[in-house]
């Protein structure tokens, strides 16, 4: 038997490649199983090879590492082809990481010359606004048509390839019309996860007040796995509204586990 290509060994430790770990096995794994256990299914599959083939579990901090790719790829398949069959005006595209793309990258310059501006003159201060990228932006399809790979069966390498890159094909091209909402997912139960959510909320909101129109304002929603505690949380004012208070920074916090849960979470747009 072959070794799965997404083991490898170094310095007598396993270790995982989260993203070839993926295309391997979520094709193996039966359509009704809910988004959030879909992460816990491949770690299980993935130990079970590696103790086969290695007798040993692989690193742990491989495995924990794994994880949040994992549920980050299963939402973005999920997503890519509910919003296919839910809606022909929009579409959900996977963002970068904060290195490879700040949010405020995907609007047209003229459009976010203004928060430019604000952001220099907080530089000639001495003061940087640094944000974590949220995990995808729902955009007009319009704007993106041309390059959505609308083949939803053909699962694999290519298709992923695609859908993990298409956030370079928004850069510059965005009115703040074309950019309905960011969109971030929470599938820990790390109380710092929830936070950082929170933070994303606030900087994106604080950018749409010098790109968006009140007439169009811009949407932040979180999505997956939800609690009390993140409920309360994501119930914030923004920061930035103080102290006039314009309700919850977060517009919904979202228990989104399976398709279905995604298919109904589009009609509200």
């Amino acid at each position: 038997m072959q070794t799965p290509n997404y083991l490898r060994v170094e310095n007598g430790e396993v270790y995982v490649r989260a993203y070839e770990a993926f295309l391997s096995i979520y094709p193996l794994i039966p359509h009704d199983t809910p988004l959030d256990q879909i992460s816990e299914v491949i770690r299980q599959m993935v130990i079970q090879e590696a103790l086969s083939f290695y007798n040993k579990v692989p690193s742990g901090g491989s495995l924990n590492n794994c994880k949040g790719q994992w549920n980050e790829f299963s939402y973005l398949y999920s997503a890519h082809c509910s919003i296919l069959n839910q809606r022909e005006d929009l579409y959900i595209v996977k963002m970068g990481n904060e290195n490879s793309i700040k949010f405020w990258q995907l609007y047209k310059p003229n459009a976010r010359r203004r928060f430019m501006d604000f952001l220099e003159d907080l530089k000639q201060r001495d003061l940087v606004v640094r944000c974590s990228t949220p995990d995808f932006v729902l955009v007009r399809r319009s704007i993106i048509s041309t390059s959505i790979p609308y083949s939803q069966e053909l699962f694999g390498r290519d298709l992923f390839d695609e859908l993990k890159n298409l956030y370079k094909k928004l850069i510059n091209r965005c009115e703040p019309e074309d950019v309905i909402s960011f969109i971030s997912v929470k599938t820990s139960n790390r109380p710092d996860r929830r936070y950082q959510i929170l933070y994303e909320a606030n900087i994106t909101k604080l950018a749409s007040k010098y790109i968006h129109s009140e007439s169009q304002p811009l949407q932040f929603h979180a999505i997956g796995t939800s609690n009390d505690s993140d409920s309360e949380v994501f119930s914030a004012p923004l920061l930035a509204s103080l102290p006039n208070i314009e309700g919850p920074i977060i517009d919904s916090d979202s228990q989104i586990i399976t398709i279905d849960d995604l298919e109904t979470f589009w009609k509200q747009f």
